[in-house]
């Protein structure tokens, strides 16, 4: 017996002996698990920065600044990343993509002229592969909007200037998203020309990869636009599962799946709670600066002393509000600030749907950033035919100040200001009767410091130029009630990122109290210069914006009665009022704000 097992065990020995060189083999020939690599470079809330910009303020870049290398931003600075960074997906044999997540309107002098009529050019010659709109491609319009989709999405024609052959050779057209939740059937201007979504491809030496993007739009546009004409507005979650199930089942292959989102960066995180499916969301509207350490962002401005623990507090770099990407489940979140200052860029492995470690939003600065990029002289020469009179708003006067006018955000952003007490004044000077007519004197303003980028720092002349600098943002008037509880938790919010925080708020009707950001009270100014308490279960009418309506900086007014949910922009208020002080103005501060620590004998501080 013994005999019999230790022959079988020999004969398994010879067996295995002389199998194992053919499964060595085999497995030795077996094909290597493929890894294909893709680039998505992608830019969101460009507003019109057409040309490079101030490093802190987004406004039109200023000859000293320029002069010190600060200067960042601007389509200039994009191109040239883009050529650099397709040029090194093809050395790598990968794919390359650039997307657009939306709100290329409003934000610079070019929007005065030409009211978006440029900007596909410059978009068409550095090369999209898609964009969703955003709320603000509508605020010039429906027939605007329809005319700049219209020429993204076509290649024929000229670019507008001298000659048309350079601008259209090489041309591709650029499908334009925001169909997943935006009805245009019943709206003539745009039936038929948003997409719910287009199909990239990318041929390999092994295959050809499928990527579906899907855009949407943030639903909030049908309240806070000038105009929507007939179309509707679908809640974003629901209509972007809808949207991908219609996708998967007309693309049954895609090999990565993109959600193009143009809702903001608490939208985005909800639809990667709720809708299973997306590879990634690219998106807008928030102007979320999105970074990983969340410590701080690179050096913008390299300043004596700066680094990244301290660099926040001497305005040398941005702060980000969360890591890139923020993750939701297995969905990595992205978005990349705003006014181009970043370009977003992520690297996929297409083959595993895994996205890539490692990849920041790319700085696009100046000679004295951490990050030095060259503009592309073919872009400078293509806004070179359009800029004449976008420079002559540069000296067009639009008013006269008497005294200089406070607006530098290291100053707005934690202390009442002429500045912002005169564009409250103004607000209020603007309601239209009809409105008035319903509630009587409205006195009470809140106006975010974040709307207001700078100021004026010599009395004199008030230039157009120096107008949109101040107010660079196409918000609009709003005008609604709330109760006096709501009222005093919008002055609680404007406090909450005391000292450096965007929504902290110059205010007309009102006067609040804090220590160092710490909430004291609040209560109402009367016309003879007496206070009255805010009764929390009153009603009060009150003039703020579009923006903080719609719930932007944290702003909620819940049971708010909305009488004018976006009347005329805020920059055209300003203006109009400088034309009817041809002597000038001469704003003053009025102890609307009072901050108990420095000045605790006041009356009122505790």
């Amino acid at each position: 017996m013994a005999r019999q097992i230790c022959l079988a065990a020999l004969l398994v020995l010879i067996c295995c002996s002389s199998f194992a060189p053919q499964l060595a083999t085999a497995a030795a020939i077996q094909p290597a698990k493929r890894h294909q690599t893709a680039y998505i470079a992608f830019v969101n809330d460009v507003h019109n920065r057409l040309e490079e910009e101030e490093p802190l303020t987004a406004i039109p870049c200023q000859p000293k600044t320029k002069a010190l290398g600060r200067c960042v931003g601007g389509w200039p600075r994009i191109s040239t990343e883009i050529k650099a960074l397709r040029l090194q997906a093809a050395r790598e044999g990968a794919a390359f993509w650039f997307l657009d997540a939306g709100d290329e309107f409003t934000g610079s002098l070019w929007d005065v002229t030409y009211k978006g009529a440029v900007t596909p050019y410059v978009q068409k010659a550095v090369g999209q592969d898609a964009m969703v709109i955003g709320n603000h491609e509508f605020d010039y319009g429906l027939p605007a909007l329809a005319s700049y989709i219209r020429n993204l999405t076509t290649c024929s024609g000229s670019s507008g200037g001298s000659s048309s052959s350079s601008s259209n050779a090489g041309c591709r057209p650029i499908p334009v998203l925001g169909a997943c939740n935006i009805d245009a059937s019943a709206e003539p201007l745009l039936q038929g020309l948003l997409q719910k979504w287009t199909v990239l491809s990318f041929k390999s030496k092994h295959k050809t990869y499928k990527v579906g993007v899907l855009g949407w739009s943030t639903a909030s546009t049908a309240a806070t636009a000038p105009s929507v004409g007939k179309l509707k507005f679908l809640a974003e979650a629901a209509a972007v599962k809808s949207c991908l199930a219609e996708l998967k089942a007309k693309h049954r292959h895609l090999d990565y799946i993109i959600g193009l989102s143009h809702a903001g960066y608490e939208s985005d995180q909800d639809v990667a709670t709720t809708v299973p499916g997306l590879d990634v969301i690219i998106g807008g509207h928030s102007h979320t600066f999105l970074y990983s350490p969340t410590t701080a962002g690179p050096l913008v401005t390299r300043q004596p002393g700066a680094t990244p623990a301290n660099c926040t507090s001497m305005a040398a770099c941005d702060k980000p509000v969360g890591p890139y990407p923020t993750w939701v489940g297995n969905v990595p979140i992205v978005q990349a600030y705003y006014s181009s200052k970043y370009l977003g860029l992520l690297k996929v492995n297409l083959d595993g749907r895994q996205l890539l470690p490692g990849l920041q939003p790319l700085l696009l600065g100046g000679a004295n950033s951490s990050r030095n990029v060259q503009q592309d002289p073919a872009i400078l020469q293509l806004l070179k035919q359009y800029e004449k009179p976008v420079e002559a708003l540069k000296t067009t006067v639009a008013g006269k100040t008497l005294v200089p006018l406070e607006g530098a955000p290291q100053i707005s952003r934690s202390n009442e200001t002429n500045l912002g007490n005169y564009v409250c004044e103004a607000f209020l000077k603007s309601v239209p009767a009809a409105v008035a007519a319903q509630t009587g004197n409205i006195s009470i303003c809140l106006m975010v410091a974040g709307g207001i980028r700078t100021g004026i720092e010599n009395p004199g002349n008030i230039t157009v130029a120096e107008v949109l600098a101040m107010l660079p943002y196409a918000n609009a008037v709003a005008i609604f009630t709330i109760s006096g509880q709501v009222l005093l938790d919008a002055v609680k919010n404007g406090l909450s990122l005391y000292p450096n925080g965007g929504r902290f708020l110059q205010v007309a009707g009102i006067r609040y109290y804090h220590k160092d950001g710490a909430f004291l009270s609040a209560a109402l100014l009367n016309p003879d210069g007496s206070s009255s308490p805010i009764d929390p279960k009153g009603r009060y009418p009150v003039v703020a914006t579009d923006y903080m309506l719609q719930g932007g900086d944290g702003y909620s007014f819940p049971g708010a009665q909305v009488l004018l949910p976006a009347g005329d922009p805020y920059v055209d208020v300003v203006l109009a009022d400088l034309k009817k002080h041809p002597e000038g103005i001469s704003p003053s501060t009025y102890n609307r704000i009072i901050n108990c620590a420095k000045f605790p004998a006041f009356p009122g501080c505790p």
